[in-house]
């Protein structure tokens, strides 16, 4: 099956830079964090006297969806006709040419670029459902598995035996088959 005939989005040759960032919709969910924050910062100093703190300490816990908003905005992998450049929201940033990158590798849900020499480095902003578009942006120098593997599937058949154990056969494998269980059943 070729690539035009899959029900897979299909990407033309990229437009350079291509980047990829941690999902927008994650800055709903630090909203809300902020907003859970704010209901118990409210408590009045008053109250939290008899507990030995003083209630304004507490607004210290904004840090944290801040720093989390910090990261979303911060956080990219930029793809360019030259290789991979990350730019993590705490840490350095790495830059790698097409011809040191051996590979992505998935740990958990961490997407990490495999570079000859070195270790692993995290890719911000890519998953595995952006491998698609990562393999587009790297003009094939990244396979795209996800397309392939669909394609490797469409004509395939799953065949359920008794047992419960299952058969992934060609639909020609299949239909013989079907053939040969016919051919015997007459007989």
């Amino acid at each position: 099956m070729s690539a035009a005939q899959s029900s897979l989005p299909v990407h033309d040759a990229p437009t350079f830079p291509v980047d990829f960032h941690p999902d927008r919709t994650h800055l709903l969910s630090a909203f809300v964090m902020t907003c859970i924050l704010l209901l118990v910062i409210g408590v009045r100093p008053e109250e939290t006297a008899g507990l030995g703190f003083d209630s304004r300490w507490l607004l210290l816990l904004l840090v944290g969806p801040a720093l989390f908003v910090y990261w979303v905005l911060r956080a990219r992998t930029r793809v360019t006709a030259t290789g991979i450049t990350t730019r993590p929201a705490f840490a350095a940033g790495h830059t790698a040419s097409w011809e040191q990158i051996e590979g992505i590798q998935f740990r958990k849900s961490k997407a990490l670029l495999q570079v000859s020499d070195q270790e692993p480095f995290p890719l911000p902003g890519v998953t595995f459902n952006s491998l698609t578009k990562l393999a587009a942006a790297s003009n094939g120098r990244i396979p795209d598995v996800i397309n392939e593997g669909y394609a490797a599937a469409t004509n395939k058949v799953v065949i359920m035996r008794k047992d419960g154990r299952q058969i992934i056969v060609s639909r020609e494998e299949y239909e013989a088959r079907q053939q040969a269980a016919q051919h015997s059943a007459q007989q």
